[in-house]
């Protein structure tokens, strides 16, 4: 092949992996605010583990998650609280599922964790906190056995935040890997496209 085609060629190849990463930039930034969605939606509520309920509204319906916020390095109150969350007009209870991901955020002193998650439609309703039929069970033979005590609750809260389904989450992480990949990939082989292509 002549000498200018081949320039030609190996230029073009270099033009389309180099062109990987400003879409995978774009891609990236995409992800990242899906999962803001998740890590970081509109507080509805915040309740502190030393108040047994309070009443909240939604102005839509959506996907919401409970989240328990307290100082790092400290136990968390699961398995000692359970939540419910009460239609206020009808007394219905709303399904309360577990985290799949268990994302989690930490600052310098303080940190946050999802715990539940639910759907909900607009209205009005009640977040009760009760303890745990199991932590009556499990406390005792825990404060026999290794003289424990229940954790400290009195620096923890519960929020309720706006979030989104689970599998937006998996999609997005699956994104930020195929966006990371698009933009070392199309660095490393935009610049190797001479040594790795031969036409």
């Amino acid at each position: 092949m002549p000498t200018n085609d081949y320039s030609m060629t190996i230029l073009l190849i270099r033009i389309f992996f180099f062109c990987l990463i400003p879409l995978g930039i774009f891609v990236l930034v995409k992800a990242i605010k899906m999962l803001q969605g998740i890590f970081n939606g509109r507080i509805i509520l915040e309740l502190p583990f030393t108040q047994e309920e309070a009443v909240f509204s939604i102005q839509k319906e959506g996907v919401f998650a409970l989240w328990i916020s307290g100082k790092l390095l400290t136990r968390t109150p699961i398995g000692y609280f359970e939540p419910k969350i009460v239609q206020a007009e009808v007394g219905t209870a709303l399904d309360l599922f577990a985290s799949v991901l268990s994302p989690r955020i930490n600052g310098w002193k303080t940190g946050r964790m999802e715990w539940k998650r639910f759907t909900a439609a607009q209205g009005n309703y009640r977040l009760e906190l009760m303890i745990s039929r199991e932590q009556s069970v499990m406390g005792r033979l825990s404060t026999m056995v290794w003289s424990d005590l229940p954790p400290d609750v009195t620096h923890c809260t519960l929020q309720v935040r706006e979030s989104q389904a689970t599998y937006l989450g998996l999609v997005a992480i699956l994104l930020i890997v195929l966006a990371a990949g698009g933009i070392i990939g199309g660095l490393v082989l935009g610049l190797l496209a001479g040594q790795l292509f031969v036409v």
